[in-house]
């Protein structure tokens, strides 16, 4: 089963716009890891260990370095 938000964001038509770090760049691509751990590769120059924010598979712009809040329910 998918992730509820990721059901809830299909529905709306929108694409869902995340946060993580790029770990290495090379050839207009580079490997972005998320806070969770995993590790995805998009289109885009990044600078390795800079955050930026991905969307639809490609960088849209660099992220702010703000303190991160986990909350377990």
């Amino acid at each position: 089963m998918k992730n509820l938000f990721k059901r809830w964001s299909d529905l709306n038509g929108r694409s869902l716009r995340t946060v993580g770090t790029c770990i290495s760049a090379d050839f207009g691509e580079c490997t972005i890891q998320y806070p969770g751990g995993s590790v995805v590769r998009v289109k885009g120059a990044g600078t390795p260990g800079t955050r930026y924010f991905v969307l639809d598979g490609r960088l849209d712009g660099e992220a702010p370095s703000l303190a991160s809040l986990t909350i377990d329910v």
